[in-house]
């Protein structure tokens, strides 16, 4: 399914609603819409409007694809590798191959790459550090996001943001002293609709269920975040970075 464009357009009910039907799919391909939407605690017409935001008439043409489909996931972990299997089937396009490159070419340009990220993504910066400095291309990371001053930067690095929700206030102050330096920014985050995509001038998003245990610990897998790192990477002998 060629969705990676239209899901940039779901909120984040939508989103859910995507989500939790990816992941129920050998269930939902037999249910009427009327129990999926009890399932989901949604209206149909939200369900229906997901459908079509998706590119679909309807949800019936929606569901005709999931039968098409089924059998091509194999699902052991319904809660982790239906996602990302979902992942590696939205990337599968020339929109994807687009953005890959466009990011490449603009740390190729650069004159460095900084990595920032707090707690977990903090750890996958700090690998996409060391994945471009093995590739040629110098790059630092940093997780100390207080450790700051005017006049470090010249305007010719790229910022490589991760970050899973999007929206944390230090990530955002970051980003905002990155621009006021002039520097360009390449966010790697969940949704097109946090402030960190939008901030950025390339943003790459994957779109993993996201949820907060009661100790505010993030469930979302990082594999799609280490795949576009290393896509990114990859893609920079392209570009005359060896």
């Amino acid at each position: 399914m060629k969705t990676l464009e239209k899901m940039k357009y779901l909120s984040d009910l939508e989103l859910e609603i995507y989500q939790y039907i990816i992941a129920h799919r050998s269930q939902v391909i037999s249910m009427k819409l009327k129990d999926i939407s009890e399932a989901i605690h949604v209206s149909p017409a939200m369900i229906t409007r997901v459908a079509k935001k998706l590119g679909y008439d309807g949800f019936a043409e929606w569901k005709v694809v999931l039968k098409t489909d089924e059998g091509v996931y194999v699902k052991p972990n319904e809660t982790s590798l239906t996602y990302i299997f979902d992942f590696f089937n939205r990337i599968d396009s020339s929109e994807y191959d687009d953005m890959i490159r466009s990011a490449a070419k603009m740390i190729a340009q650069s004159s460095e790459a900084v990595f920032y990220g707090l707690g977990i993504s903090g750890a996958i910066a700090n690998m996409g550090a060391l994945v471009l400095n093995r590739c040629g291309k110098k790059a630092y990371c940093i997780t100390e996001f207080s450790n700051r001053s005017d006049g470090i930067y010249t305007g010719k690095e790229v910022g490589v943001i991760l970050s899973v929700s999007g929206e944390t206030p230090e990530t955002i102050q970051v980003m905002t002293f990155l621009k006021q330096q002039g520097v360009k920014i390449i966010a790697i985050t969940n949704v097109n609709t946090s402030l960190v995509a939008k901030l950025a001038d390339i943003s790459i998003c994957y779109y993993i269920p996201n949820y907060r245990r009661d100790d505010h610990v993030s469930t979302a897998t990082q594999v799609p975040v280490t795949y576009i790192i290393e896509s990114i990477a990859n893609e920079l002998k392209n570009f005359g970075v060896i």
